[in-house]
């Protein structure tokens, strides 16, 4: 668990008039420009709504592996998340007693209040050339699907969906091989962004619900812990490098008690 300290990002990008959520939007967007992911990524954004356990809004990679999930959903992007959803419900919460300190820490301070999907999609530009314009009209009218997508009259774009637990739903894209420069992010609406958007907030609301059963509250009669927590409650631990501050309190949890003085030997 020391190691989530390096993988832990705080949120930089700029938001386009967004919030917080737009820069974790534009963020996951740009951490896979010129290299697209081979299945659906999701990213945790941690912290973004008021109140936060940590004044520290970040974000993290979620790290299973989500490939053989993919496959074995036939690349279908809606049961994927339906799947995930499922799995998240079915599964019990942990008993915390098996976490150890660090571990329990991380998941207390750092509360899960957004997901953000990337993934690859093609685009149509209809004013771009006469092939576009007739492929997006084909499109509208249905006599088109995912397989004329790969014609020259689309785009290969990476995009995001960015939900969190206060509504927001964002949508950002931009071209494979673009830079920061050409990411767009937008609020996102419409019967097509649903399909991903709602059963992605289901799939946060899970998390969150998950995590907050099991780490939720600091355990009692911790003393190291909630002696870790209120170190970080300090002006000091939370005004200059509060990634830093994180992980020197790891660190102090992860080294074993000092051994007891040995008694005076008898004169």
């Amino acid at each position: 668990m020391l190691e989530v300290t390096r993988t832990i990002r705080t949120l930089e990008s700029p938001d386009h008039g967004l919030g917080l959520a737009g820069r974790l939007a534009h963020g996951v967007t740009a951490d896979y420009l010129g290299r697209p992911p081979q299945s659906p990524e999701f990213h945790f954004g941690c912290n973004l709504l008021p109140d936060p356990p940590y004044p520290m809004p970040s974000r993290i990679r979620h790290d299973i592996e989500t490939l053989d999930g993919w496959l074995a959903c036939g690349q279908d992007l809606h049961l994927f998340l339906k799947v995930g959803v499922r799995s998240l419900r079915t599964h019990p919460a942990p008993d915390p007693a098996g976490f150890d300190d660090p571990t329990r820490l991380v998941y207390y301070l750092l509360r899960t209040d957004a997901m953000s999907l990337v993934w690859r999609a093609r685009v149509v530009h209809p004013t771009a050339s006469v092939a576009a314009w007739t492929l997006a009209a084909d499109l509208l009218a249905g006599r088109a699907g995912p397989d004329d997508l790969t014609s020259d009259a689309s785009e290969a774009v990476l995009v995001s969906v960015t939900v969190d637990r206060a509504d927001t739903t964002l949508f950002a894209c931009a071209p494979y091989d673009g830079t920061e420069d050409d990411i767009l992010v937008s609020t996102a609406t419409g019967s097509a962004m649903d399909d991903v958007a709602l059963p992605l907030r289901t799939l946060l609301h899970a998390q969150h619900e998950w995590t907050t059963a099991c780490f939720g509250t600091p355990p009692p009669g911790n003393t190291a812990l909630a002696q870790a927590i209120q170190d970080l409650s300090t002006a000091e631990a939370t005004a200059g490098a509060p990634v830093d501050a994180l992980a020197q309190a790891l660190r102090r949890l992860a080294e074993p008690e000092p051994a007891p003085a040995p008694a005076p030997a008898p004169e």
